[in-house]
């Protein structure tokens, strides 16, 4: 497990850490069903910059926070998600839309979905520092988009047949989803213990991911590596605005 984990470091992130020589699309495929680890782990990371940045100003604290994020993942799931708009634009064909996609330039609805997903991604930072629930929120919020990425890899089926899609979808059993859906849970209930507000945020926000990646997959004939960096992106952003109004109508209503 640590072999894959490793390689799952090395694939997802700019971590350095040394790729198992005995590395494959069968380790690739089984290592997945540790990406709710990893963003529980990321997510501590990031809400630990937060602390620390605290006392310097929100709006410090925040930025850094979202461009530590995209420094440690080298920014690929935003550029899946650029990428993704992009195809998708327009009333473009399928053959088209990956010609777009596998393009090294990033058009205008490219750019326009990043600025509109940084926006509210500072914006989300930003708001979470005044309720100090940073330390529960945010690690729950990284957990649940790396979890939404293993459930797509599983539960749709590769636009292609060959490439990263296709290789982490073909690779990725039952048995390794069932164990990403348990260590999410025990992971989110950890972070969420004595506050089970974060846990209802989870279900809006999956319904928020799972409803355009059924969109990739009419459009695509499947989902393939941009789409799911664009549903890990999609998946933090939109826990975080659901706890949001979670938290804010039990407040209203209490």
């Amino acid at each position: 497990m640590l072999k894959e984990f490793a390689l799952l470091l090395s694939f997802m992130t700019r971590v350095p850490v040394r790729v198992p020589r005995e590395a494959d699309d069968r380790m690739l495929g089984r290592s997945a069903r540790l990406l709710p680890i990893l963003g529980l782990l990321l997510g501590l990371s990031a809400a630990a910059l937060l602390w620390l940045l605290n006392d310097t100003g929100k709006s410090l604290a925040a930025a850094c926070g979202v461009a530590f994020m995209l420094a440690v993942t080298g920014a690929q799931h935003l550029n899946g998600l650029m990428k993704l708009a992009d195809g998708l634009s327009g009333n473009r064909e399928r053959r088209e839309a990956f010609v777009i996609m596998k393009s090294k330039h990033i058009g205008a609805m490219g750019v326009l979905s990043a600025v509109l997903l940084l926006i509210l991604k500072f914006a989300a930072y930003y708001t979470l520092l005044s309720t100090w629930s940073f330390w529960r929120v945010l690690p729950a919020a990284l957990l649940f988009s790396r979890f939404m990425m293993a459930f797509c890899i599983w539960f749709f089926p590769a636009a292609r047949t060959n490439g990263l899609g296709a290789s982490l979808h073909n690779n990725f059993k039952k048995g390794h989803f069932i164990f990403a859906c348990v260590s999410a849970g025990l992971a989110l209930a950890l972070v969420s213990f004595s506050e089970p507000l974060i846990c209802l945020a989870a279900l809006p926000a999956f319904f928020a991911v799972f409803a355009p990646a059924k969109v990739w997959e009419k459009r695509l004939g499947g989902l393939n590596g941009e789409c799911y960096g664009a549903a890990a992106e999609w998946g933090e952003t939109f826990f975080l605005l659901s706890w949001f109004v979670v938290f804010y109508a039990n407040n209203i209503f209490r």
